[in-house]
């Protein structure tokens, strides 16, 4: 998860500067790591909470992937904001409720 945030900060960054090649480059790494969150899940045994962090991790990687085309860097503080509540929710969840 920090990974996928430190590279939509930096995107973020070039998204501003105008150097397309690497702001690309940096998303779709982020597209990478949020897949793995997704991938990750066990929608068998998670339950609902499972299935949630599921459809939040799509919508994340739909919202990426539209950042990217559109040059949106209001979406990526969207997905910044949204990634660092699943990153606090995952520090404070108890072992046993793991998906």
């Amino acid at each position: 998860m920090d990974g996928a945030l430190e590279r939509i900060s930096r995107a973020r960054t070039r998204m501003e500067d105008g150097e397309e090649a690497e702001k690309d480059g940096l998303l779709s790494a982020a597209v990478l790591l949020v897949g793995e969150l997704r991938s990750g899940l066990d929608l068998q045994q998670g339950g609902p909470l499972a299935v949630h962090f599921d459809d939040l991790y799509g919508y994340l990687s739909r919202q990426l992937a539209a950042a990217n085309r559109q040059n949106r860097i209001a979406t990526l503080d969207e997905v910044s904001d949204l990634l660092r509540e699943v990153r606090t929710a995952w520090v404070t969840l108890p072992g046993s409720a793991y998906v």
